[in-house]
């Protein structure tokens, strides 16, 4: 994609540009990033249109098998959650600091980060916030180099291929399930 330009040969000495700055000069983002931008779209789009949603927000917001992944407050239950609840808060905190950000996270601490108010709530302030987010700012911090309030999007977890996964789901008498697994990381 580069023809060449993504090393160079001077004085005797070969360098050439990391993954990293090949995918800032494309302006391509990586995969962890990219999918949480992605996520915190599609949060976007439950929230404007509640009635073809329903389902997806009670597959991953409801109560499954016994599983509380709300707490009564509406947050979430860190120990027993759905992991792809878990993974849509995680997309949400990439935002966190990021300029046109401010008014949805103040709101969001202010309703106890419930997502019951963000995501069930007709009309919600902190789900209208929440749309009028732009996303793309989250491109454009990546793309631009800038060293953005993100700071557990780490390089090396970026670009990190295989990872082991430790299951957190709570086997109902208070212990963890604790089975592990390695796999490819999203990134």
């Amino acid at each position: 994609m580069l023809k060449g330009k993504a090393h160079s040969f001077v004085s005797g000495k070969h360098t050439q540009l990391t993954r990293l700055e090949v995918f800032r000069k494309w302006r391509i983002l990586p995969t962890k990033v990219e999918v949480g931008l992605r996520k915190v779209k599609w949060l976007q789009a439950c929230i404007a249109r509640p009635i073809p949603n329903e389902q997806f927000v009670a597959a991953v917001f409801g109560e499954v098998l016994g599983f509380h992944t709300l707490k009564q407050d509406g947050s979430l239950d860190a120990g027993v959650a759905n992991p792809f609840a878990l993974s849509f808060a995680e997309s949400l905190e990439m935002f966190r600091g990021l300029s046109g950000t401010e008014d949805f996270f103040e709101l969001w601490e202010e309703c106890g980060r419930s997502w019951v108010e963000l995501l069930c709530v007709p009309d919600s302030d902190v789900g209208d916030a929440l749309c009028r987010m732009d996303v793309k700012i989250l491109r454009a911090v990546f793309c631009t180099g800038c060293k953005g309030p993100w700071d557990y999007v780490k390089e090396a977890e970026i670009l990190e291929g295989n990872a082991e996964f430790v299951c957190k789901l709570s086997l109902g008498d208070g212990t963890c399930c604790g089975q592990t697994g390695s796999g490819y990381a999203s990134g």
